[in-house]
C-alpha cells in the first residue's frame, strides 16, 4: 500500500517543482489539487511518461525501505507513533 501511495505523491510533486518553481506556495496547491480529486490524477496517469515515472518511483522506493534496515525502522517507529502500526 505505501508504494501506491508514494507512486501517487511522487507524480505531482515532480510536477509541482518542475512547472511551478517560481511561484510561492503553488507547488504544495498543486500536490493538494492533484491528490483530491483522482480525476486529475488519472488524466495525468494517461500519458505512458507519467505512467512511467510512478512506476519508476514504486520499483526504487520498494528496492530502497527492502535494502535499507536504518530507514525501515525509521518508517515502521513513525508508523507506530502515529498509530498506524
Amino acid at each position: 500500500m505505501r508504494l501506491i501511495l508514494f507512486g501517487a505523491l511522487a507524480l505531482p510533486w515532480i510536477q509541482a517543482i518542475i512547472f511551478n518553481s517560481k511561484i510561492a506556495g503553488s507547488s504544495t496547491r498543486y500536490i493538494w489539487a492533484v491528490l483530491t480529486h483522482p480525476q486529475i490524477l488519472v488524466a495525468r496517469l494517461r500519458n505512458p511518461q507519467n505512467l512511467a515515472t510512478v512506476v519508476a518511483v514504486m520499483v526504487g522506493v520498494h528496492f530502497l525501505l527492502w535494502k535499507a534496515e536504518k530507514l525501515r525502522g525509521f518508517w515502521h517507529r513513525g508508523l507506530f507513533w502515529i498509530g498506524l502500526k
